[in-house]
């Protein structure tokens, strides 16, 4: 059985020098163009600090743990309100799913 690369390389065989150079470069810059976005998605793992990735976010980081609060829920609500909000959003994706 024939392999798809021997069948490829027969079928270029058949085209002209200038169409088979042709071929060449348009397959190593799509195979170069793959590399790169391999080596992009590789490299957000890959050896940078923490301050590195704040500085590349530009995260700014708040004075206290409260801060944050702050912007997640008004203060005046308890947790009860917040459990019924969350509750009501629920049903709301589940009714949003099933229409």
């Amino acid at each position: 059985m024939r392999t798809r690369v021997e069948e490829i390389m027969d079928a270029v065989t058949t085209l002209s020098l200038s169409e088979q150079l042709e071929l060449v470069s348009r397959l190593s810059s799509k195979l170069q163009s793959r590399f790169q976005d391999i080596e992009e998605k590789r490299s957000v793992w890959k050896g940078k600090t923490l301050e590195e990735y704040i500085e590349v976010q530009q995260i700014q980081a708040k004075p206290s743990l409260q801060a944050y609060r702050k912007e997640l829920w008004p203060k005046q609500e308890g947790a009860d309100e917040f459990t019924t909000f969350l509750e009501e959003q629920r049903l709301a994706d589940k009714q949003r799913e099933n229409s």
